[in-house]
């Protein structure tokens, strides 16, 4: 997997701030990648534009793969945390409510759309996502009963964990971190820093 910048300037507008001008660069999912420097120089647009969250102003973006983003903002936090897993991981709820859909209503059309959204939801490894999660989640001190609980429930650094173990849950998905270690302890840092010590990621830090 990787994602290629192809003469890529972003400015945002009102005021008219430029940031990026004719940028060419690849990041290479194979290699672990980090973006170090002061606040306000980029970093975080920089990471919208790899997920595609922006899109440039001039210029391309290829992508082969997918870029998941660490959410920054829940925007439901009384779902509970395996549902906002579900949710950052991929469209794995969306689908799963289609397919019961599809089957409910039972026309011909409906059983072919079903048997097109139901592929879809096995290649994304759907009937597997959610132990992984588990598993995932388990590794970072997360335990088996708080998947039921309401995301809001959880402690700041729970919950910071909880979007690590989902954000590049998917299969041929790169994670980007955004300030991964946000809330948390010393004991939870460590956690953290041995878990993505096996994911590929691109993070940044912020350096005054």
């Amino acid at each position: 997997m990787f994602i290629t910048f192809d003469g890529v300037s972003y400015a945002y507008d009102d005021p008219y701030t430029p940031v990026f001008s004719d940028v060419n660069l690849t990041f290479d999912a194979s290699h672990r990648c980090a973006l170090v420097g002061a606040n306000g120089r980029g970093k975080s647009t920089l990471l919208k534009l790899l997920s595609g969250q922006l899109q440039p102003s001039s210029g391309s973006i290829v992508r082969h793969g997918s870029a998941n983003l660490l959410p920054q903002i829940i925007d439901d936090v009384y779902r509970t945390m395996i549902e906002v897993q579900l949710d950052v991981a991929g469209p794995y709820r969306d689908l799963e409510k289609l397919m019961e859909l599809c089957l409910s209503r039972g026309a011909d059309f409906d059983i072919e759309r079903w048997a097109d959204v139901h592929e879809r939801y096995q290649l994304l490894h759907g009937y597997s996502i959610r132990q992984i999660l588990r598993e995932r989640s388990e590794k970072l001190g997360l335990t088996v009963d708080m998947e039921d609980r309401p995301f809001c429930s959880l402690s700041g650094g729970e919950q910071q964990r909880a979007l690590l173990a989902a954000v590049d849950a998917a299969p041929a998905t790169w994670a980007l971190l955004d300030e991964p270690t946000t809330h948390l302890d010393a004991q939870s840092k460590e956690a953290v820093l041995t878990y993505l010590e096996r994911t590929k990621t691109v993070g940044h830090e912020d350096r005054t």
